[in-house]
């Protein structure tokens, strides 16, 4: 009986095996995100990298970075942040209590509370959150969405406001 069952098993190892090689990709070869749109995004970088025009994700709580060359798109979703930046196309700030600061943006975004812009130059900034702080050499515009927010500027931007208790001093 031993040897029957042996004798069967054996008989339909090949027939399981083309089976097997005929079943089509396997699900590594699916497609995802590829490589090369993965690095185009430095995720939570040591202090000191290059952001050579890739975009900054920065993630972490209680991080404190220095990024130097010129960025792409920068997001900071970590709270606790302190972040040096010396150029980007635009800043989101979506974290609270980070403070930013960088020479020269296009835009700015902030959608958390409590946090501190340092800024030499940037067209537009845009305060959702409440409770911010932006200092700035040269700005284009503001555009205040929340409440409490404050911008100290050297330069006389045009100002919106649909928010409440906002400050231009």
């Amino acid at each position: 009986m031993r040897a029957i069952r042996t004798m069967v098993t054996i008989g339909l190892m090949p027939g399981i095996l083309a089976l097997t090689a005929c079943g089509g990709a396997s699900p590594s070869a699916s497609p995802s995100a590829s490589p090369a749109a993965a690095a185009q995004t430095l995720v939570d970088p040591a202090s000191g990298a290059q952001c050579g025009g890739k975009d900054l994700r920065l993630t972490r709580d209680r991080a404190s970075v220095v990024i130097d060359g010129a960025c792409g798109a920068v997001v900071i979703t970590g709270s606790h942040v302190e972040l040096n930046l010396s150029q980007a196309q635009s800043l989101r700030v979506e974290g609270h209590d980070i403070s930013v600061l960088n020479e020269k943006l296009g835009q700015a975004t902030v959608t958390g509370q409590r946090n501190t812009l340092n800024l030499t130059q940037v067209d537009l900034v845009q305060l959702e959150g409440d409770d911010n702080v932006v200092l700035a050499t040269r700005i284009g515009r503001i555009r205040f969405l929340g409440n409490g927010n404050t911008l100290n500027p050297s330069s006389k931007p045009a100002v919106e406001d649909h928010g409440r208790d906002n400050k231009v001093l």
